[in-house]
């Protein structure tokens, strides 16, 4: 499966939206043969409507995927103007380029963010697209511990669906102050990354040794004090190990793209320290990688039982 995973920083303030952004971004990449695009979480400006917004940002997508003859992964954020306030959506869309496939070109899942959804258990996309396989989509949300009492919850809808491809399309912040970013933009959030890891924890232990696809595509630079990880990977999990394919550094602004079907740059990723992946040929087999168990080079130590980050 070729992949193509776009990061970017979103800039609110600007006179151009999230999606000029990105199509300028993709015409740049000049993408060929790609089979799934997956974008980081965008935000789209208020129209007062959320059927209006909503059918303007859906034919966007609908032409990318048509564009680039492939599926077209994203969540959308809406804030659509109220009485009082404003109330934002994330709308999760899976997006077929294919039009003379049988079933919908687009599945869509619209969640409010309320306090009130917050408490319950959330309803969760899953797609069985012909060119994919069965597919699950999540959400940054989807990976915080603290949202919906997180019991590695979106782990188990991807085993309970019987998922061969995982597309999370985020907008995480990382544990870092903005000098940090500044100072080391190439390198990837190992912090970051090991939490993700430790989130998906059931997948790796399943007795299922096939691979399972991960792809996420996570935002990069700022939002006033805060820094988005970046730090977008496609990796496959199989056999308790992490067989990375491609990633992108915390500071990226740009398109990876990756072949699930060759040789991965490891299958393993040493996140004990500060630094970039090794290839595969400098690692021992041994060394963190072991069958049926759950063992990334020790990257999920931190992360308890339950889910949650543990104090080391």
């Amino acid at each position: 499966m070729k992949i193509a995973c776009l990061q970017f920083e979103s800039r609110p303030e600007s006179n151009k939206s999230d999606v000029v952004l990105v199509d300028a971004m993709l015409r740049a990449a000049e993408l060929d043969g790609v089979d799934l695009l997956v974008l980081s979480e965008l935000n789209i400006p208020s129209t007062g409507c959320r059927q209006r917004t909503w059918a303007d940002t859906s034919q966007w997508l609908q032409t990318l995927a048509e564009t680039y003859n492939c599926v077209v992964v994203v969540v959308v954020v809406m804030s659509i103007d109220g009485v009082e306030s404003a109330t934002k959506y994330s709308s999760i869309s899976v997006v077929s380029g294919d039009t003379t496939a049988d079933g919908p070109n687009c599945q869509v899942l619209f969640r409010p963010h309320t306090e009130h959804e917050a408490r319950k258990k959330p309803e969760r996309l899953h797609a069985g697209i012909p060119s994919l396989g069965q597919v699950s989509v999540g959400i940054s949300e989807d990976l915080d511990e603290w949202h919906h009492a997180n019991n590695f919850d979106f782990a188990r809808h991807v085993i309970d669906n019987g998922s061969n491809l995982v597309v999370l399309s985020m907008s995480h912040f990382a544990d870092m102050d903005t000098a940090t970013l500044i100072r080391a933009p190439e390198l990837p959030d190992t912090d970051t990354l090991r939490y993700w890891l430790g989130q998906l924890k059931p997948i790796f232990e399943r007795e299922n040794t096939e691979e399972i696809i991960c792809v996420i595509a996570n935002r990069t630079g700022l939002l006033e004090n805060s820094v988005y990880a970046g730090t977008s990977v496609i990796l496959g999990i199989k056999a308790g190990c992490a067989r990375v394919y491609g990633h992108l550094s915390r500071g990226d602004e740009k398109v990876l793209v990756a072949d699930t079907d060759t040789k991965p740059l490891v299958i393993h990723w040493d996140l004990t320290a500060d630094r970039a992946i090794t290839p595969i040929e400098d690692r021992p087999p041994e060394d963190g990688c072991v069958e049926g168990g759950f063992e990334i080079s020790k990257c999920l130590l931190g992360v308890g039982e339950d889910g949650k980050r543990q104090d080391t």
